[in-house]
Protein backbone atom coordinates (compact mmCIF):
# COMPACT_ATOMS: atom_id res chain seq x y z
CA UNK A 1 0.00 0.00 0.00
CA UNK A 2 1.59 3.73 -0.73
CA UNK A 3 0.13 6.86 0.28
CA UNK A 4 0.81 10.35 -1.50
CA UNK A 5 -0.74 12.14 -4.90
CA UNK A 6 -0.48 12.71 -8.57
CA UNK A 7 -2.03 15.46 -10.35
CA UNK A 8 -5.27 14.65 -10.71
CA UNK A 9 -5.54 11.63 -7.46
CA UNK A 10 -5.09 11.28 -4.01
CA UNK A 11 -4.22 8.41 -2.62
CA UNK A 12 -4.95 9.16 1.13
CA UNK A 13 -4.70 6.81 4.55
CA UNK A 14 -7.52 5.15 5.40
CA UNK A 15 -7.82 5.56 9.07
CA UNK A 16 -10.85 4.93 11.41
CA UNK A 17 -9.91 8.47 13.34
CA UNK A 18 -9.80 10.67 10.18
CA UNK A 19 -13.22 10.83 8.65
CA UNK A 20 -12.52 13.62 5.96
CA UNK A 21 -9.85 14.07 3.23
CA UNK A 22 -8.65 17.25 5.39
CA UNK A 23 -7.74 15.31 8.12
CA UNK A 24 -6.57 12.51 6.07
CA UNK A 25 -4.23 15.08 4.11
CA UNK A 26 -2.51 16.56 7.29
CA UNK A 27 -1.87 12.97 8.30
CA UNK A 28 -0.09 12.42 5.77
CA UNK A 29 2.02 15.27 5.56
CA UNK A 30 2.59 14.68 9.33
CA UNK A 31 3.78 11.37 8.17
CA UNK A 32 5.88 13.15 5.65
CA UNK A 33 7.72 15.31 7.81
CA UNK A 34 8.83 12.30 10.47
CA UNK A 35 10.05 10.54 7.16
CA UNK A 36 12.55 13.56 6.16
CA UNK A 37 13.41 13.98 9.87
CA UNK A 38 12.16 17.53 9.45
CA UNK A 39 9.36 19.96 9.69
CA UNK A 40 8.76 20.34 6.04
CA UNK A 41 5.28 21.93 6.36
CA UNK A 42 4.32 23.65 8.90
CA UNK A 43 1.05 24.01 10.93
CA UNK A 44 0.14 26.67 8.49
CA UNK A 45 0.59 24.19 5.62
CA UNK A 46 -0.81 21.49 7.35
CA UNK A 47 -4.08 23.78 7.55
CA UNK A 48 -4.15 24.67 4.09
CA UNK A 49 -5.10 20.86 3.12
CA UNK A 50 -8.33 21.94 3.65
CA UNK A 51 -8.70 24.04 0.60
CA UNK A 52 -5.71 22.33 -1.55
CA UNK A 53 -4.97 19.28 -2.80
CA UNK A 54 -1.66 17.32 -1.66
CA UNK A 55 -0.08 18.40 -5.18
CA UNK A 56 -0.96 21.69 -4.96
CA UNK A 57 0.63 22.07 -1.42
CA UNK A 58 4.39 20.41 -2.78
CA UNK A 59 4.99 22.54 -5.68
CA UNK A 60 3.72 25.72 -3.62
CA UNK A 61 6.65 24.72 -0.77
CA UNK A 62 9.44 23.99 -3.57
CA UNK A 63 8.71 27.28 -5.13
CA UNK A 64 8.73 29.01 -1.85
CA UNK A 65 12.43 27.52 -1.27
CA UNK A 66 13.41 27.56 -4.82
CA UNK A 67 12.89 31.49 -4.96
CA UNK A 68 13.84 32.50 -1.07
CA UNK A 69 17.13 34.72 -1.04
CA UNK A 70 18.41 37.73 -3.36
CA UNK A 71 18.55 36.63 -7.25
CA UNK A 72 21.85 38.53 -7.36
CA UNK A 73 23.14 36.14 -4.80
CA UNK A 74 26.54 33.06 -5.94
CA UNK A 75 24.65 30.09 -6.77
CA UNK A 76 25.16 27.86 -3.50
CA UNK A 77 24.81 24.40 -5.54
CA UNK A 78 23.33 22.75 -8.52
CA UNK A 79 21.06 19.35 -8.72
CA UNK A 80 20.35 18.24 -12.68
CA UNK A 81 16.75 16.18 -10.79
CA UNK A 82 15.67 19.54 -9.02
CA UNK A 83 16.67 22.20 -11.83
CA UNK A 84 15.12 19.76 -14.10
CA UNK A 85 11.31 19.18 -12.11
CA UNK A 86 12.23 23.47 -11.46
CA UNK A 87 11.93 24.21 -15.31
CA UNK A 88 9.35 21.12 -16.07
CA UNK A 89 6.87 22.82 -13.86
CA UNK A 90 7.73 26.68 -14.22
CA UNK A 91 8.45 26.88 -10.41
CA UNK A 92 10.77 29.47 -10.82
CA UNK A 93 11.34 31.66 -14.29
CA UNK A 94 15.56 32.24 -13.90
CA UNK A 95 17.51 28.80 -15.38
CA UNK A 96 19.86 28.62 -12.59
CA UNK A 97 18.80 28.54 -8.81
CA UNK A 98 19.54 30.70 -6.44
CA UNK A 99 19.05 29.69 -2.86
CA UNK A 100 20.11 30.03 0.31
CA UNK A 101 21.73 26.60 1.51
CA UNK A 102 19.42 25.49 4.05
CA UNK A 103 16.46 26.04 1.56
CA UNK A 104 17.91 24.31 -1.23
CA UNK A 105 18.79 21.48 0.77
CA UNK A 106 15.41 20.88 2.28
CA UNK A 107 14.07 21.31 -1.66
CA UNK A 108 16.55 18.36 -2.68
CA UNK A 109 14.79 16.56 -0.15
CA UNK A 110 11.45 16.80 -1.17
CA UNK A 111 11.98 16.76 -4.67
CA UNK A 112 13.61 13.41 -3.93
CA UNK A 113 10.41 11.67 -3.87
CA UNK A 114 8.72 12.55 -6.74
CA UNK A 115 8.67 10.82 -9.93
CA UNK A 116 10.19 13.01 -12.58
CA UNK A 117 7.73 11.62 -15.41
CA UNK A 118 4.12 11.39 -13.85
CA UNK A 119 5.27 14.62 -11.08
CA UNK A 120 3.50 12.03 -8.21
CA UNK A 121 4.22 11.22 -4.76
CA UNK A 122 4.12 7.46 -3.84
CA UNK A 123 5.43 6.79 -0.57
CA UNK A 124 5.29 2.96 1.07
CA UNK A 125 2.68 3.18 3.79
CA UNK A 126 4.91 0.99 5.97
CA UNK A 127 7.85 3.19 5.58
CA UNK A 128 5.97 6.38 6.78
CA UNK A 129 4.23 4.29 9.71
CA UNK A 130 7.59 3.32 11.07
CA UNK A 131 9.46 7.02 10.82
CA UNK A 132 6.67 7.74 13.07
CA UNK A 133 7.12 5.13 15.80
CA UNK A 134 10.87 5.44 15.68
CA UNK A 135 10.68 8.93 16.20
CA UNK A 136 8.00 8.10 18.82
CA UNK A 137 10.43 5.35 20.68
CA UNK A 138 13.87 7.45 20.40
CA UNK A 139 11.92 10.93 21.98
CA UNK A 140 10.98 8.89 25.56
CA UNK A 141 13.70 9.35 27.78
CA UNK A 142 15.01 5.81 29.38
CA UNK A 143 18.32 4.02 29.72
CA UNK A 144 18.30 2.25 26.14
CA UNK A 145 19.73 1.88 23.10
CA UNK A 146 17.65 2.19 19.56
CA UNK A 147 18.49 1.21 16.00
CA UNK A 148 16.25 1.87 12.89
CA UNK A 149 17.10 -1.11 11.01
CA UNK A 150 15.89 -1.66 7.51
CA UNK A 151 12.99 -4.21 8.42
CA UNK A 152 12.23 -3.26 12.21
CA UNK A 153 12.97 -1.03 14.94
CA UNK A 154 15.30 -2.57 17.48
CA UNK A 155 15.42 -1.83 21.25
CA UNK A 156 18.10 -2.64 23.41
CA UNK A 157 17.00 -2.06 27.13
CA UNK A 158 19.14 -1.75 29.76
CA UNK A 159 19.89 -5.63 31.69
CA UNK A 160 16.76 -6.73 29.73
CA UNK A 161 16.94 -8.83 26.60
CA UNK A 162 16.35 -6.92 23.02
CA UNK A 163 13.02 -5.98 21.32
CA UNK A 164 12.01 -5.93 17.36
CA UNK A 165 9.29 -3.93 16.83
CA UNK A 166 7.54 -4.45 13.69
CA UNK A 167 5.77 -1.77 12.30
CA UNK A 168 2.77 -2.23 9.56
CA UNK A 169 0.42 0.64 8.64
CA UNK A 170 -2.35 -2.81 7.66
CA UNK A 171 -3.28 -5.35 9.99
CA UNK A 172 -5.93 -6.79 7.80
CA UNK A 173 -8.42 -8.43 9.67
CA UNK A 174 -7.94 -10.22 13.37
CA UNK A 175 -3.83 -11.32 12.10
CA UNK A 176 -1.73 -10.85 9.35
CA UNK A 177 -0.21 -14.35 8.89
CA UNK A 178 2.93 -12.87 6.74
CA UNK A 179 3.68 -10.25 9.57
CA UNK A 180 3.41 -13.32 12.16
CA UNK A 181 5.72 -15.34 9.81
CA UNK A 182 8.11 -12.59 10.29
CA UNK A 183 8.32 -12.76 13.85
CA UNK A 184 8.65 -16.28 13.97
CA UNK A 185 11.37 -16.16 11.57
CA UNK A 186 13.16 -13.67 13.84
CA UNK A 187 12.47 -15.77 16.78
CA UNK A 188 14.00 -19.19 14.83
CA UNK A 189 17.00 -17.05 13.82
CA UNK A 190 17.85 -16.92 17.87
CA UNK A 191 18.24 -13.20 17.19
CA UNK A 192 15.40 -12.16 19.69
CA UNK A 193 12.25 -13.88 21.31
CA UNK A 194 10.63 -10.86 22.02
CA UNK A 195 8.42 -9.08 18.58
CA UNK A 196 5.80 -6.80 18.63
CA UNK A 197 3.65 -6.33 15.83
CA UNK A 198 2.47 -2.54 15.51
CA UNK A 199 -0.29 -1.42 14.09
CA UNK A 200 -2.34 2.25 14.42
CA UNK A 201 -4.74 2.21 17.11
CA UNK A 202 -8.14 1.66 16.02
CA UNK A 203 -11.70 2.12 17.01
CA UNK A 204 -11.87 -1.85 17.08
CA UNK A 205 -8.24 -1.96 18.30
CA UNK A 206 -6.84 -0.44 21.31
CA UNK A 207 -5.58 -3.86 23.46
CA UNK A 208 -2.69 -5.85 23.13
CA UNK A 209 -3.01 -9.07 21.86
CA UNK A 210 -0.67 -11.81 22.71
CA UNK A 211 -0.22 -14.79 19.84
CA UNK A 212 1.03 -18.03 20.82
CA UNK A 213 2.23 -20.21 17.92
CA UNK A 214 2.30 -23.71 17.57
CA UNK A 215 5.17 -24.16 15.41
CA UNK A 216 7.32 -22.23 18.54
CA UNK A 217 6.07 -24.72 20.90
CA UNK A 218 9.63 -26.64 21.10
CA UNK A 219 11.61 -22.96 21.55
CA UNK A 220 12.06 -21.04 24.44
CA UNK A 221 10.16 -18.79 25.96
CA UNK A 222 9.25 -16.06 23.74
CA UNK A 223 6.62 -12.87 22.97
CA UNK A 224 4.86 -12.33 19.89
CA UNK A 225 2.50 -9.27 20.93
CA UNK A 226 0.12 -7.08 18.50
CA UNK A 227 0.50 -3.03 19.49
CA UNK A 228 -2.45 -0.51 19.16
CA UNK A 229 -0.43 2.33 17.88
CA UNK A 230 -1.56 5.40 18.94
CA UNK A 231 -1.32 8.58 16.49
CA UNK A 232 -3.06 11.08 18.61
CA UNK A 233 -0.07 13.45 18.97
CA UNK A 234 -0.39 14.06 15.57
CA UNK A 235 -3.97 14.30 15.01
CA UNK A 236 -4.31 16.69 17.58
CA UNK A 237 -2.09 19.41 15.79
Amino acid sequence: MVFGFDKKREYLPNYSYCNTVYKKRKLFLHLFNFLVQEEVFSTKELCSCKEKTLYEIFMQKLAQLCSQGSRSSKLTSFDAKLHHFIAKNKIYKPSIVRAKNSNYQLALKIVSFIDNDSNSVKINSDLLFKSFVHKSITSIKSDRVVHNESDCISIYPQNHPVIKVLPFWEKRGKMNDAHIKKAIEFIKSGECNNIYLVYPREKNFTKHIEIKVPELEGCSKYVIKMIPYSLKTILRN
